[in-house]
């Protein structure tokens, strides 16, 4: 079984469980392999493959190949001392993204541009994190009776957050961020939100199984572009949430579950319960079965518009539906045939 998580640096952890089978049976191992946020994939594939030749020696050695076996241990240059310029930093890492993209038709015209920034810094026991993110795009439509529609988007936003383990089992952490969103009805937000975490299982068996208690509460301030269906322009919002998520891998696949459940302090009539599940099985030899689904009773659409929606507004994603429930599910089911024992490698056309 193989899994993996972010690292501080920007790398990735990757785990490697080694479960014995038949001759081998009550056998296990675990490793750790930490691959550089650099690496090519080629170079990703080639620490992952020499970690599994380590890993597989032991089971080598109950085979009448472990005779034969003879290890090599390859002299490791000194790692080199860090640069002024990483010591600056303090084991901050910055990532910074810059998109655009264009296209043009007869009667379309759409432009749109995209960037990014992150900080983290992540320790053995706390980690923090900003991110921010923009996005704007401009589409023009010219129609057959000369008319046009230019449709503009625009998207802006800052979060960040900071936490701080205590033992093995709980967290304490603090949110915040600013957003802004055409789509939304909201000029800017703001919120803050102390949170406090439970996981019942251990933080270092995170990578196989977790069962999270998250609670949240917190102050926000809204400004909204149009005045909403509530009569407000702006408004301070008091809200709290509860968040229970579990997540689970086994060799027979790995099952994930949430339920959410947040609340307006001030606005008893503004509420949100949502949950998502997630489900991959290995049923019977190579049949596989994906199973996802998500329901959510929504009442907390605090920014809708007064002045309602259009038709144009809905289809080009400009205003937002008021709703009060959504829901959504997917399934998927798989099975091999064939003589899947074949070491043929043919690339023609790129194949």
């Amino acid at each position: 079984m193989a899994s993996s998580q972010g690292a501080g640096g920007g790398g990735t952890q990757v785990t490697l469980l080694l479960l014995g089978r038949r001759q081998f049976l009550g056998m296990s191992d675990t490793l750790q392999v930490l691959i550089a946020s650099e690496a090519t994939e080629i170079l990703q594939q080639e620490s992952i493959a020499q970690a599994l030749s380590a890993g597989l020696v032991r089971f080598l050695l109950k085979t009448p190949l472990g005779a034969n076996l003879r290890v090599v241990i390859t002299q490791q240059t000194p790692s080199a001392t860090p640069s002024s310029a990483e010591d600056l930093w303090g084991g901050w890492i910055m990532r910074v993204s810059l998109n655009g993209s264009a296209t043009a038709q007869q009667s379309l015209v759409n432009g749109s541009a995209s960037g990014g920034l992150s900080l983290e810094r992540m320790g053995e026991t706390w980690k923090a994190e900003i991110e921010g993110f923009m996005n704007y795009s401009e589409s023009q439509y010219s129609l057959s009776d000369t008319s046009t529609i230019t449709n503009i988007q625009r998207n802006y936003s800052l979060d960040g957050y900071a936490a701080l383990s205590f033992g093995n089992h709980w967290s304490l952490g603090i949110f915040g961020g600013v957003t802004s969103s055409l789509y939304s009805n909201n000029r800017l937000h703001l919120t803050l939100e102390p949170a406090i975490e439970y996981n019942l299982f251990p933080y270092d068996q995170a990578v196989w199984r977790q069962c999270r208690v998250v609670y949240r509460v917190g102050a926000g301030i809204a400004q909204y572009n149009t005045e909403t269906i509530y009569d407000r322009t702006q408004e301070t919002l008091l809200r709290q949430s509860l968040n229970v998520a579990g997540e689970l891998r086994e060799t027979w696949g790995s099952v994930g579950l949430s339920v959410l459940a947040l609340e307006y302090l001030n606005r008893s009539d503004a509420w949100r319960l949502q949950g998502n599940l997630y489900v991959a099985l290995r049923l019977v030899g190579r049949l596989s079965l994906t199973l996802s689904g998500n329901v959510a009773e929504i009442h907390d659409q605090l920014s809708l518009s007064k002045s309602g929606v259009s038709a144009a507004g809905v289809l080009l994603l400009r205003e937002q539906l008021a709703t009060n429930y959504s829901a959504g599910a997917s399934f998927g089911i798989s099975y091999i045939l064939g003589a899947l024992g074949s070491s043929v490698v043919n690339p023609r056309f790129g194949r």
